[in-house]
């Protein structure tokens, strides 16, 4: 949703388009413009919106792709990947309250799971800032992590589907996040598909795709999880 909550934001991950729906009458959304095809975008798997511009993790192409959707229809800005295979599977994306980074999680063939802080302070020509790898945060081996969440400005969240776990992330220095904790939900928490901050940021909530589970977390203290 854009700020205002008048309009709802779609991406196509097979389709490579981005759609923007008038939902200022909610009983009845109307379909507003439709991208053309984005190649940037494809196999996008996850999406935030700040100011007028949609933030989405294209797989395909291995980087962070800014599209602005305040023309009609949206348009590709650019993209940013990391040179390297740290963003080979890209899955998640965040983005601070003040709009000027956003968080991203990845992982590689190589079972590698990277963070990185990138600066979109001008979304037209966004950059890697730093980075750290979470490949041994909760034991090495594979770690499928997908998915990362904000709280304020300095620390994140990242939740591990294959592993079972969710780590915090320290990101008051942004060119040098660090690790602060991390915590193995119950048993069944097995493959955790989702997470989300509940509107105090005291209450995580996972919700597991193998069990179907709804495990609340707390993450008062993200240096004791």
């Amino acid at each position: 949703l854009t700020a205002d909550g008048t309009k709802a934001i779609v991406y196509g991950q097979n389709s490579q388009r981005v759609a923007v729906y008038n939902i200022s009458g909610a009983s009845a959304p109307t379909l507003s413009s439709v991208s053309a095809v984005i190649t940037q975008i494809g196999d996008g798997a996850d999406m935030e919106i700040y100011g007028q511009y949609a933030f989405i993790p294209s797989r395909t192409q291995q980087a962070l792709t800014v599209v602005n959707i305040s023309t009609s229809p949206p348009v590709y800005v650019t993209n940013v990947a990391s040179g390297s295979s740290r963003m080979t599977n890209i899955w998640g994306v965040d983005i601070t309250p003040d709009g000027n980074y956003a968080y991203t999680v990845s992982f590689n063939s190589s079972a590698a799971c990277w963070f990185h802080v990138i600066d979109i302070s001008t979304p037209t020509a966004p950059s890697i800032v730093g980075s750290l790898d979470l490949t041994t945060a909760i034991g090495g081996g594979w770690v499928f992590c997908d998915k990362v969440k904000v709280r304020g400005q300095n620390t994140a969240f990242v939740s591990f589907n294959d592993g079972n776990a969710i780590a915090s992330v320290n990101t008051t220095t942004k060119t040098a996040p660090a690790l602060l904790s991390t915590v193995a939900p119950p048993a069944n928490a097995a493959n955790i598909g989702r997470m989300d901050l509940a509107q105090s940021g005291n209450i995580m909530v996972a919700v597991t795709a193998a069990t179907g589970y709804i495990h609340p977390l707390n993450v008062t203290s993200p240096s004791a999880l």
